[in-house]
């Protein structure tokens, strides 16, 4: 991954990666930069293009490079092949992939691993192989070199040993071989030298050319120009910094408005609750009100009881007095009339005087008449008493409904107060 970086960092793509960030890259992103590489390498689209139809029309332009190519790589050519023959997956559809086929195809990968690995390690014995026999063949040729020198220092010193002066002439060589050393150096310097006199030159012309570029501004420039552009970069200034304020205004003027409707939210609670404590005060006295009225009704109640238990009672007496009265008249009057119906079939007459009868039929109608207004009195009287005791009956209901519906209202306040 270092490596990839590395050139992708350099020229021409300058992508300024580091290896965080090139690993969380995405698989667009990838494929993209593999593009990128791809099309680095290829070079000119055009030029592959009309190499190609060279190849299928059998240029020479085109068949001799690949040829010397393929003559100068034959031993990588080989070993491509005969890796490929191993190493070449085949394809199975989704569709015929069952567990036993997917246990094959796992097997087939973890072999080709295998297969990969053992390879290397052979690759890696040969190279070391072949670069102990390089280093044998180096050896061997440097061994044969250090003889050739041997033997040419060794005539050499033949060849000089007979010269009287061999001393001066060694000490000049290394005087020589040293100012050589020397004038070496003198030339780097020199070198050195002239280019930081063209750098310093370069520089020179640079602000000489600004030096001129300035004179020529300052003969042009007019100090009211100067003094207007002053006041104008100001003025913008000034006018940013107001905007900068009021901006800051703006974001104060919204926390005063936020403060101020928190202010009068808290009012508004502040008088609900006041307004809630005195609605409960006002509350629990009507409800203490409440609890009185119905300790004072509870013993007139009592008494109300009493007394429409005695008036209820009293009038059931007088009511069945009344009535028993009344059975009584009646059966009598029954008997009369059942004795006069009876009369005229069963008894005789005692005369036969007109007058008599007449006078005795005038007494026996004065007395059934005189019966029949008691009777009618008697019910009369019956019914003025029913009228009056119903209107005694229809009070006392209505005060028993009425006091049904206090009771009823006073448990509901009741509860109310023991909620609260």
């Amino acid at each position: 991954m270092r490596t990839i970086v590395e050139g992708l960092n350099a020229e021409p793509f300058n992508r300024q990666l580091t290896m965080v960030k090139f690993d969380s890259r995405g698989g667009e992103k990838l494929l993209q930069t593999l593009s990128d590489v791809l099309g680095w390498i290829q070079g000119d689209i055009d030029h592959i293009q009309k190499w190609r139809l060279d190849i299928l029309e059998g240029n020479k332009t085109a068949i001799y490079p690949v040829l010397e190519w393929m003559f100068d790589n034959v031993d990588r050519l080989k070993e491509r092949v005969y890796l490929a023959s191993f190493l070449t997956k085949v394809e199975v559809p989704v569709e015929e992939q069952s567990p036993d086929v997917l246990r094959v195809i796992n097997l087939v990968e973890q072999k080709m691993q295998e297969f990969k690995e053992v390879h290397g390690r052979i690759v890696e014995s040969r190279s070391d192989f072949v670069r102990a026999e390089d280093i044998h063949a180096d050896l061997k040729a440097m061994t044969e070199e250090k003889e050739q020198l041997s033997r040419k220092i060794e005539r050499s010193r033949r060849k000089v040993a007979r010269r009287p002066d061999l001393d001066k002439c060694m000490t000049l060589a290394a005087r020589l071989r040293h100012e050589n050393e020397k004038n070496q150096d003198l030339q780097i310097q020199r070198q050195e030298q002239r280019n930081a006199l063209v750098h310093t030159g370069q520089r020179l012309n640079r602000l000489e050319r600004t030096l001129n570029e300035i004179e020529r501004e300052r003969e042009t420039n007019d100090p009211r120009v100067l003094m207007n552009k002053m006041k104008f970069e100001r003025l913008n200034k000034t006018d940013k910094r107001d905007k900068k304020d009021e901006a800051s205004e703006d974001k104060l003027v919204i926390y005063r408005h936020q403060s101020t409707n928190i202010q009068r939210k808290k009012a508004n609670i502040a008088d609900s609750l006041h307004s809630t404590r005195q609605e409960l005060d006002h509350i629990e006295a009507m409800i203490m009100a409440k609890k009185t009225e119905l300790t004072e009704k509870s013993g007139k109640e009592k008494w109300f009881r009493r007394y429409s238990t005695k008036s209820t009672q009293k009038f059931k007496e007088i009511k069945q007095e009344n009535i028993n009265e009344g059975r009584g008249v009646i059966e009598t009057m029954e008997e009369d009339s059942d004795l006069l119906n009876r009369r005229p079939k069963t008894a005789k007459p005692t005369t036969t005087d007109v007058r008599n009868l007449k006078s005795g039929a005038e007494e026996l109608s004065n007395e059934i008449n005189q019966k029949r207004s008691a009777v009618q009195q008697l019910n009369q009287e019956i019914e003025s008493f029913y009228h009056e005791h119903k209107n005694e009956n229809e009070q006392f209901y209505a005060k028993q409904a009425e006091f049904e519906t206090s009771k009823e209202r006073w448990k509901k306040n009741r509860k109310n107060f023991d909620r609260n």
